[in-house]
């Protein structure tokens, strides 16, 4: 029993670095620190949509989508956490430029991340209010609604051969 005392402790610890991790400039972390900020937040996502009544259906795709992002992206190329990058970075650069030529097999797929970031950053923008990382997913959120159509023209160029435009 007291070994799973020290394992709950331990877990509480976790969750303690966790939320600390999370107030960290961005300049100052490292990869394994995005890694785990990531992955708590996917995690946290996780509980959301449970909480929202998704399908599983949604939910596989959604989570898929978010680490796609995360890990594919943000983590291969350093960029940083899900929940301290800006809107450029999210819409314009991912999803209009990577997303686009490394991994879209068509509108369905782009529609599919389009539907998973929006989900996502709404999560990140109720559970942060009005701290930063709120207000810059409501940034996100508005972004998205602007630039949407731009992405599927993009989409539809690429697919055309138009590449010029990368």
């Amino acid at each position: 029993d007291e070994e799973d005392d020290e394992d709950d402790l331990e877990e509480d610890e976790d969750d303690e670095d966790f939320e600390d991790d999370c107030e960290i400039d961005e300049e100052e972390l490292d990869l394994d620190e995005v890694i785990a900020i990531n992955d708590g937040l996917i995690e946290e996502f996780e509980e959301y949509l449970l909480s929202k009544r998704f399908s599983a259906t949604q939910m596989s795709s959604h989570l898929k989508c978010v680490e796609f992002f995360s890990d594919d992206y943000l983590i291969d190329f350093a960029v940083g956490s899900l929940d301290g990058i800006s809107k450029e970075e999210v819409i314009d650069e991912f999803l209009g430029d990577y997303f686009i030529r490394q991994a879209c097999q068509g509108k369905d797929d782009l529609k599919q991340m389009v539907q998973a970031l929006r989900s996502f950053y709404l999560f990140i923008a109720e559970c942060y209010g009005t701290e930063e990382e709120g207000t810059n997913a409501w940034d996100i959120l508005k972004y998205l609604d602007k630039e949407e159509r731009k992405l599927y023209r993009r989409l539809k160029r690429w697919e055309e051969g138009h590449d010029e435009d990368f």
